[in-house]
């Protein structure tokens, strides 16, 4: 990391950036060690798919993954100020894009939770932060010039993607939000990466 200017922090990861303007700025991201690992592999497979969010590089010590620096998310930006239709447009087209470098994969975006029982319980672990499904969040965008407010949209957030081929898909995790989980996920039987859809 020679050659890097001053780290501001911001919740598991830190932008890194040069004074000079002609450098490259990058995300530096942590997370627990299944979910960096599973986002490392993910990200590996999305190598030079310009619709997800690239992974420049990875260090040992600490442990954390050199990301693609984008501006802000669709989230964030749409409460600072109104989307545009032709935004909306931009990032309803990049949402499928994204999806469809990952289902090439037999990847599937969708967020997983595990799933335990105590006695007579259905509990959920907490140790996951969340669902990540395909939102706002999940897009992420550079700062556009002229009349569009976006540069290129990206798919990113990669940590709880699932394999379909993995022995996950067993019925033994739950994965996706309730509102939307598909209904192979529900009756607990092998799924695809439709899912995400």
């Amino acid at each position: 990391m020679r050659g890097f200017g001053p780290i501001s922090v911001h919740f598991f990861s830190a932008i890194i950036s040069n004074r000079d303007p002609d450098e490259k700025v990058v995300l530096v991201k942590t997370a627990p060690l299944p979910r960096f690992n599973n986002e490392v592999e993910t990200l590996k497979l999305c190598r030079r798919q310009n619709a997800v969010r690239q992974l420049l590089d990875v260090t040992d010590s600490p442990q954390s993954t050199m990301l693609e620096f984008l501006d802000k998310n669709l989230y964030d930006a749409s409460c600072e100020q109104q989307l545009e239709r032709r935004d909306v447009k931009r990032a309803v087209r990049a949402a499928p894009e994204g999806l469809a470098v990952l289902h090439a994969n037999k990847r599937a975006h969708t967020g997983q939770f595990h799933v335990t029982t105590q006695a007579d319980c259905f509990c959920i672990s907490t140790n996951a932060a969340g669902f990540t499904d395909i939102n706002p969040d999940n897009l992420l965008a550079h700062c556009g010039s002229g009349e569009s407010r976006f540069g290129a949209i990206k798919l990113g957030d990669l940590g709880d993607s699932v394999s379909e081929d993995v022995s996950t898909n067993t019925g033994q995790h739950i994965i996706s939000a309730p509102i939307y989980r598909a209904p192979e996920v529900i009756l607990n039987v092998q799924w695809t990466t439709a899912v995400d859809i």
